[in-house]
C-alpha cells in the first residue's frame, strides 16, 4: 500500500507565527443571531482552529479558504453572509431548527446527507484517511488495527474505525474536535488519530515539538466536501452551484485553491 508524507505549505508555518491554528477549537460558540431576512444568510462552522479551512486571524477576524469560496459566492449572488460557529454535534440540529441557513466545516458530501439535505456540488477534494501518530511503524490505517485512536463520534472516520475492529468500538477514544483528536494522540491516550488531508498538516505544523507525524493512506478513494442547506431551500442552493460554476469556469476557483493549498 502506497504512503507519502504531507508537505507542510507556507501557510502552515504562518499559523504557528499567528497562534492562529489548531489552539482555537474549544472556543464558546457564537451567540445566535436573528434569523436570515431577505439577502442575508447565516453561515454556522464548527469552532475555527481548521486552518486552511476556516480559521481567525491575529485581529479574531474569520479567514481560510471556505471564507473566502463564501465571500466570493455571496459577491455574485448579491447576498451576505452572517458567520457564526458551534460544536460539530450541534451543526446539522441547528439547520434542522432554523437556526441556520448554511453549513460548512468540511462536510463530505454523502447519499446519506444528499437525501436528507440540499448539498451544494464540491468545493474541494481530498485525501480522506490521513494518520497522525508519533508511532513509526504506523505505514497505513491497517497498522491502527486493535489499538486506541481518536475520533469524532458520528464522523465517517469513526465508522472507518468501527469497520476495521469489526464494529467494535473498544478502541474509539471519542472527542468533540478534529484538535481534541490530535490532543489525546500527544497526551498518549491515542496510538493515532484520523482526519483529512486538508487540516491535518497544520495540527503537526503548529507543534513541532510533539513528535507528531502525517501519513497519507492512499489506499482510501477521494472525498469531496460541500456546503449544506435545509432541503427545501432550493433558492440559497442554487446561487451557491451557479457561483461555484462560474468560479470554477472563469479562474477564481483555482485563484482561492492555489492561495490556501500551494
Amino acid at each position: 500500500m502506497l504512503m507519502k508524507y504531507v508537505f507542510i505549505p507556507m501557510w502552515a508555518a504562518a499559523c504557528i507565527l499567528l497562534g492562529a491554528c489548531g489552539k482555537q477549537n474549544n472556543d464558546a460558540p457564537a451567540a445566535a443571531s436573528a434569523p436570515a431576512s431577505g439577502s442575508v444568510y447565516r453561515v454556522r462552522m464548527s469552532p475555527p482552529g481548521y486552518a486552511p479551512l476556516n480559521f481567525r486571524s491575529a485581529t479574531g477576524a474569520p479567514q481560510g479558504f471556505e471564507h473566502d469560496i463564501l465571500q466570493e459566492i455571496a459577491k455574485r449572488s448579491g447576498i451576505s453572509f452572517d458567520y457564526g460557529y458551534l460544536p460539530w454535534a450541534q451543526l446539522f440540529a441547528a439547520l434542522e431548527a432554523g437556526q441556520a441557513d448554511l453549513l460548512a466545516s468540511g462536510i463530505s458530501i454523502t447519499e446519506e446527507r444528499k437525501a436528507k439535505y440540499g448539498m451544494s456540488q464540491d468545493y474541494l477534494e481530498v485525501s480522506p484517511v490521513v494518520i497522525v501518530t508519533k508511532d513509526p511503524n504506523v505505514k497505513s490505517f491497517k497498522d491502527l488495527a486493535q489499538r486506541n485512536v481518536s475520533v469524532k463520534r458520528h464522523s465517517g472516520h469513526e465508522k472507518l474505525l468501527l469497520e476495521l475492529n469489526k464494529n467494535s468500538s473498544d478502541y474509539a477514544v471519542y472527542a468533540e474536535s478534529s484538535w481534541l483528536t490530535v490532543q489525546k494522540v500527544i497526551s498518549d491516550e491515542a496510538a493515532g488519530t484520523l482526519g483529512d488531508s486538508s487540516i491535518m498538516s497544520a495540527f503537526v505544523a503548529n507543534h513541532p515539538n510533539q513528535g507528531l507525524r502525517l501519513v497519507v493512506d492512499n489506499g482510501y478513494a477521494k472525498d469531496y466536501y460541500g456546503f449544506v442547506v435545509r432541503k427545501d431551500d432550493t433558492v440559497l442552493l442554487d446561487k451557491v452551484n451557479r457561483a461555484l460554476d462560474a468560479m470554477k469556469k472563469d479562474g477564481t476557483y483555482q485563484q482561492i485553491v492555489d492561495k490556501w493549498f500551494k
